[in-house]
């Protein structure tokens, strides 16, 4: 569960930009995926139980309006595949009041993706009949793109710390020269990587300092 809230306090934050106001941040929602079950391990998992638990924050006041009138900001949905079956006639226990049902097959779709999907293969072999799988395959996508990017924002933001250092420590021991020298290798080395991520020579230019031509000759 501390997982999960991380997960959802960094979703949140990371909306907002420079000068955004509050107002503009949005609900999120993450989604958990256990293989084993939510109230303790080594306990045996019965299949087609109820496999779907909701997190929210709970808020203790007297007063008749709630905490947050919109629903809470981050909502945690938790999903133990270990009940999923692969059969699409399977009925599942809904809310734990002994009652059971199919699942809709945008669900079943889904439950497959998360139980199945994580090769790539599974996708190209469904994303062209299943519209679930190919949303997913899309998401995914754009997903690891997005990805490379913040990796390279990750990158730039230790580059920039490492120059910070570098510079103190020159003036601190006199040895400007040097630091220079190895910040100078630190943004050559960073760029490089940015280069290979397929980040335009432009971007690189903006995190690392360089210039285009000296980007183009790595």
């Amino acid at each position: 569960m501390e997982r999960l809230a991380y997960y959802g306090t960094r979703m949140y934050s990371e909306q907002l930009g420079d000068s955004q106001r509050y107002t503009e941040l949005k609900h999120c929602t993450v989604i958990g995926l256990l293989r084993g079950h939510i109230f303790g391990f080594g306990q045996a998992v019965k299949p087609q139980e109820k496999m779907h638990h909701v997190s929210e924050s709970v808020h203790y006041d007297d007063h008749d309006m709630p905490f947050y009138p919109g629903g809470d900001p981050v909502v945690c949905h938790i999903l133990e595949l270990d009940r999923f079956a692969n059969n699409a006639d399977a009925l599942y226990t809904v809310n734990g009041n002994g009652k059971q049902r199919k699942l809709t097959p945008e669900l079943f779709g889904w439950l497959r993706f998360f139980r199945e999907g994580a090769a790539e293969d599974f996708m190209e072999k469904y994303a062209d009949t299943d519209s679930c799988i190919k949303k997913a395959k899309k998401e995914y996508e754009k997903f690891i793109k997005t990805q490379r990017l913040r990796e390279a924002q990750l990158r730039h933001d230790m580059w920039l710390h490492d120059r910070a250092q570098e510079k103190y420590d020159a003036r601190e021991e006199g040895r400007a020269e040097g630091r220079i020298e190895g910040g100078r290798e630190t943004a050559l080395a960073t760029a490089l990587a940015m280069k290979n991520d397929g980040l335009s020579a432009s971007k690189i230019a903006q995190y690392t300092g360089l210039s285009e031509d000296e980007i183009a000759k790595l």
